[in-house]
């Protein structure tokens, strides 16, 4: 996709960022991987990011049968040894409902983060 035509709004009323040599599907997408970058550097072992992922693929299988692909925003691996799935939104859609609940059936020891754009501003004071 040429570079000027992906930083067209998008659905949602989204704007494209580009953060790092890469381009976030939002201005919060891209303000919350600069923040795990933050991160890399806390003291505390629960809150240290020791590296993450964007747009991690998951696929969703019910009996056998692929139902769809779930790309979650990031995944998360912090210095305490866990992981974790976290999602950005600024706006839930029944779409979304539905895939964060078939993952959290499918997968549940896993656990899926929610960050809200209302809780971005006090993350990133």
């Amino acid at each position: 996709m040429p570079y000027k035509s992906y930083f067209k709004r998008r659905k949602f009323g989204n704007t494209p960022k580009q953060y790092g040599g890469s381009i976030y599907h939002s201005t919060l997408e891209a303000n919350y991987a600069a923040y795990l970058d933050m991160m890399k550097k806390a003291s505390n072992p629960r809150d240290r990011v020791v590296k993450w992922e964007r747009q991690v693929k998951t696929p969703m299988y019910v009996n056998g049968v692929h139902i769809c692909d779930w790309f979650c925003d990031f995944r998360v691996w912090f210095a305490d040894g866990r992981s974790e799935y976290h999602e950005v939104k600024g706006l839930e859609s029944p779409k979304y409902k539905l895939k964060a609940k078939l993952f959290s059936a499918l997968y549940p020891k896993e656990t899926l983060v929610i960050i809200k754009a209302r809780d971005m501003k006090n993350l990133l004071s």
